[in-house]
């Protein structure tokens, strides 16, 4: 994709196939703007050329530069857990850029077996474990967000893990 950024008697217009995104007026050799990228860009390398029109006393010029758009860091975290009916259920977070992720899907693997799956609603997947994984009981646990177009996968790891039983929510413990 070709963006172009057109100083023209001094103002700046940024062009993505002439659509104008701005205007700036150059000051002490110098113009600057904010650029928000639209969600809709796709992944990879795009062209930026910034054109100068000159005036009476400049003449004009271009310089390109490569805007590369990669995906984005996650964070998988395990918030809580609660213990219902002798079922343990997980709520699990995922963030990106401090802010929560609502797409996508949450894995929990139990001592390196694929154990349940949920989908991310609500900014939180709830996963219910089965019922032959119990309370007090050593696991080593991994958590595995699937990931997106746009964000990269992560996931949250501990081994020692320790569903301890209470009454209403219970707290992450990591043994070493």
């Amino acid at each position: 994709m070709l963006f172009i950024l057109l100083v023209y008697y001094c103002y700046i217009f940024l062009f993505n196939f002439c659509f104008c995104f701005g205007t700036e007026y150059v000051t002490n050799n110098t113009a600057s703007m904010e650029y928000t990228v639209p969600s809709t860009l796709t992944l990879g390398k795009h062209t930026l050329v910034v054109i100068y029109e000159g005036s009476d006393n400049y003449n004009t010029s271009t310089k390109e530069a490569t805007l590369t758009l990669s995906k984005t860091a996650t964070t998988t975290t395990l918030r809580t857990w609660t213990v219902t009916d002798e079922k343990i259920i997980l709520n699990v977070q995922t963030r990106a850029y401090n802010k929560t992720i609502n797409t996508g899907n949450i894995t929990a693997y139990i001592d390196n077996k694929q154990v349940a799956t949920s989908q991310v609603t609500n900014n939180t997947a709830n996963i219910t474990l089965p019922d032959n994984i119990t309370t007090d009981t050593t696991y080593n646990l991994r958590l595995v967000y699937s990931g997106s177009n746009l964000l990269n996968s992560s996931s949250y790891e501990s081994t020692h893990f320790i569903f301890n039983r209470k009454k209403y929510h219970g707290t992450c413990i990591s043994i070493p």
